[in-house]
């Protein structure tokens, strides 16, 4: 098993220390502009890469489908790496209305949007029940919800991002390539990233391939 940690701040290092405590044989690769090799316990399955999320993920040619990605990185990665995947892709202005549909929502700018089912501060080691930890409320999951939406003129594709530990989500580089090989030149998307209570969505314009 190995995790491609994308970020190495404040939240990175919690992931990493959670995931390397419940997966003790993992595999990881760290990737972050600052990073330094004394940043980590010196080990030989942690490898740091000073560069960016989306670059490394471009260019990196040693990864597997079936290696985990932790985005942690203050950065839409899904919506950023298809759009750079996808040469003249551009970001577009959210579809109207796509906000009220959420009642817990931060604007980040007019392609991309924050959105949750809690209107509180989650705790950071959340076991990501069927039922909310806080509230005891069940409700539809926030990846099934974005999944229903529909909007005139574009499409919506939406990762599933996984419990990996308390706190801590993920998905597969398969379920990235996957997203990714599904959308057309030309078409617009929301492309989000969605666990059960909580999502980021992104609207890009997508160009032509590389």
């Amino acid at each position: 098993m190995r995790f491609i940690l994308i970020g190495f701040g404040k939240f990175g290092r919690l992931s990493f220390d959670r995931l390397r405590a419940t997966f003790v044989d993992a595999e990881f690769i760290i990737v972050d502009p600052s990073i330094e090799q004394s940043s980590v316990i010196s080990d030989a399955k942690i490898r740091p890469i000073p560069a960016g999320g989306v670059e490394f993920l471009l260019n990196y040619d040693q990864l597997s489908e079936t290696d985990l990605i932790v985005p942690v990185a203050p950065l839409h990665i899904a919506g950023a790496y298809i759009g750079a995947y996808y040469s003249g892709s551009e970001y577009s202005s959210l579809p109207v209305g796509l906000a009220d549909h959420f009642k817990n929502l931060w604007l980040i700018d007019h392609a991309t949007l924050c959105v949750s089912n809690a209107n509180f501060i989650c705790p950071d080691d959340c076991p990501e029940g069927d039922t909310c930890t806080i509230t005891g409320e069940r409700r539809m999951p926030m990846y099934e919800k974005i999944e229903c939406l529909k909007f005139p003129g574009f499409e919506i594709r939406v990762i599933r991002s996984f419990q990996l530990a308390p706190g801590v989500g993920g998905y597969t580089l398969g379920s990235l390539i996957s997203i990714r090989d599904s959308v057309a030149s030309g078409q617009k998307y929301v492309i989000a990233t969605s666990c059960k209570c909580h999502a980021i969505l992104s609207a890009i314009r997508v160009g032509l391939k590389n």
